[in-house]
């Protein structure tokens, strides 16, 4: 399980800088201690989801950014300067992340 925290500085989820923390949220997690602030399921849609995700393979999610990844608003704004992704060209890459 991945525990992140929201790091204001940088605008950006980050991880925890304790592995005590990470664990207790990871618990708190198993035992759905943080349920109780999710808002309700959207059963309605979920025939079209389970359509659309049995469609999913692992070539598909092998393309998606790894669980501990960064993702960032900044791989959509565009460079000034070359018109690339602004997180691309800070990440030393030649195109949009």
């Amino acid at each position: 399980m991945e525990v992140r925290t929201w790091d204001a500085a940088l605008e950006c989820v980050a991880p925890l800088r304790g592995a005590d923390e990470a664990g207790r949220y990871a618990e708190g997690a198993r035992r759905f201690d943080f349920d109780a602030h999710l808002a309700p399921y959207n059963l309605h849609g979920l025939p079209a989801w389970q359509a659309l995700s049995s469609h999913i393979t692992q070539g598909h999610v092998a393309r998606i950014p790894p669980v501990g990844g960064n993702i960032s608003i900044m791989a959509e704004a565009v460079d000034e300067v070359g018109g690339r992704g602004a997180f691309a060209v800070r990440a030393g890459r030649g195109g949009r992340v």
